[in-house]
C-alpha cells in the first residue's frame, strides 16, 4: 500500500507556514539618524563660530573697499607771465624750473618778482586743486630789492593752468598782503 499525501478532498496537506520575515534591525536606523543629526549640529555650530569670528574683527576676512584715486594737478615747468598785486600796485611775477613730485610737493629753481630774484620753497599742490608755497627775496642794492618773504595760497586747474590766489608777507618788519596770478 502506498501512502497518498492527497487528502480525500483532492488537495495537498497544508504546508507549514513560511517563517516570519526577520525583524527589522532598528539599531542601524538609529545609527543613521544619529549620524545625520550630528552632521547638522556640527554644521550649525561651525557656522555660528565662523560668524562670530568674522564679526569680531580679529582675523576677519578683508572687506573690499572702494578706492578713489585723485589726480594731482600737473604744474607746468615754468610760468613766465604773471602778476603780483599789492597796495603799491602790480608788478610782474614768474617762476621757473618747477619740479613736481608724485606726492604733490614741488620746488622751483627760481623766479622773479619785478626785477628782483626770488627763491621758492615749501611748495605743495593737492588733488582738490589747492596750492601753497613760500617765496623769499634777498636784499640787493643793485636792483633796489629789499629782503622780503611771503606765503602764497590759492588754486590751480587740473591741467596746471591758471594758478592764482592770495599772499601774506613781511618786509622791513611790516605785514603786507595781496593777490598773485601766474600764466
Amino acid at each position: 500500500m502506498s501512502y497518498n499525501p492527497i487528502n480525500p478532498y483532492g488537495n495537498q496537506y497544508p504546508q507549514p507556514a513560511p517563517p516570519p520575515p526577520p525583524k527589522e534591525d532598528k539599531t542601524q536606523v538609529r545609527i543613521a539618524i544619529i549620524g545625520l543629526i550630528s552632521a547638522v549640529l556640527v554644521a550649525v555650530i561651525g557656522g555660528i563660530f565662523g560668524l562670530i569670528h568674522l564679526t569680531s574683527g580679529s582675523g576677519a576676512a578683508p572687506v573690499p573697499s572702494t578706492v578713489v584715486v585723485q589726480h594731482l594737478p600737473k604744474l607746468r615747468g615754468s610760468y613766465n607771465t604773471g602778476t603780483w598785486t599789492s597796495d603799491a600796485g602790480e608788478i610782474p611775477f614768474s617762476m621757473t624750473g618747477i619740479v613736481e613730485s608724485p606726492d604733490g610737493s614741488f620746488s622751483a629753481a627760481g623766479g622773479k618778482l619785478g626785477f628782483c630774484n626770488i627763491s621758492i620753497s615749501n611748495g605743495v599742490v593737492k588733488a582738490d586743486g589747492t596750492i601753497t608755497f613760500s617765496i623769499e627775496q634777498a636784499a640787493n642794492t643793485n636792483t633796489n630789492c629789499q629782503a622780503e618773504s611771503a606765503d602764497l595760497h590759492g588754486t590751480v586747474n587740473a591741467d596746471g593752468s591758471n594758478p592764482n590766489g592770495q599772499w601774506n608777507g613781511q618786509s622791513q618788519g611790516q605785514s603786507f598782503s595781496g593777490q598773485w596770478k601766474l600764466s
